[in-house]
């Protein structure tokens, strides 16, 4: 019984991860395409998006 649980859990970590994966994807392309729409420079977007992040994590420490 304790070995079923041990493989159930496992199963469902791994598809857990796998939706996880195919959503993330799934906005990556969306973000991809809007950039593309809007004429912008996806990896000049995404870095504004980090610096931001780390901003706003130095805040919230202070």
């Amino acid at each position: 019984m304790v070995q079923f649980d041990l493989l159930n859990e496992a199963n469902n970590k791994q598809q857990s991860k796998a939706r996880l994966s195919d959503e993330i994807t799934s906005e990556l392309e969306q973000c991809i395409e809007l950039c593309a729409k809007l004429k912008i420079d996806f990896y000049d977007c995404l870095a504004h998006a980090r610096i931001e992040y780390e901003k706003h994590l130095r805040d919230a420490q202070h």
